[in-house]
């Protein structure tokens, strides 16, 4: 197992958003593959390796959006693990990202997502140092955040990030 003490649920991803204005346009998202080019690539990547374990940050559906269903993307994961602070739909593990090795052993996941979160972490800086102790060897990691956006605060708004932040 890679967990090392959690509480876990089984129940469906779902990242908070505006999403879809209706059921059938969010069924058709869901199920579409996504069109954001750095999500292709990542994809694309995630393919070539042998049944990845996927851990995805701040997997709570927030606020009753029906959102993107990131599971969908990976085909013929080993394990797809979606972690948060507070339990709901779309978290499988209640833990803290910024110590996430106290729950999740070491080099445990091949790829690592984490999409509209990282404006919301206290210690983002943290939380990147967490990730390289849960990412196996060569793995991939995808952090999507905002640098323009409007301030909002679920569970709080920290840090906006331009292209470069993520370089350094």
């Amino acid at each position: 197992s890679f967990v090392r003490e959690s509480s876990i649920s089984s129940s469906r991803l779902e990242i908070g958003g505006n999403g879809p204005a209706t059921a059938t346009e969010a069924a058709e998202e869901k199920t579409a593959p996504p069109q954001d080019a750095s999500i292709q690539v990542l994809i694309s990547e995630a393919t070539r390796l042998k049944s990845p374990w996927v851990l995805n940050l701040g997997a709570r559906n927030v606020r009753g959006s029906l959102g993107v269903d990131c599971r969908s993307w990976f085909k013929d994961v080993g394990k797809f693990v979606g972690v948060d602070l507070e339990p709901g739909p779309g978290v499988d593990l209640v833990a803290d990202a910024s110590s996430l090795s106290r729950v999740i052993r070491p080099r445990s996941f091949d790829i690592v997502v984490s999409i509209s979160v990282f404006e919301h972490l206290r210690r983002p800086w943290q939380v990147a140092l967490e990730i390289n102790k849960v990412l196996r060897a060569g793995g991939l990691v995808f952090i999507h955040s905002h640098q323009t956006f409007p301030l909002h605060d679920y569970p709080g708004d920290f840090f906006r990030f331009s292209e470069e932040a993520f370089r350094e």
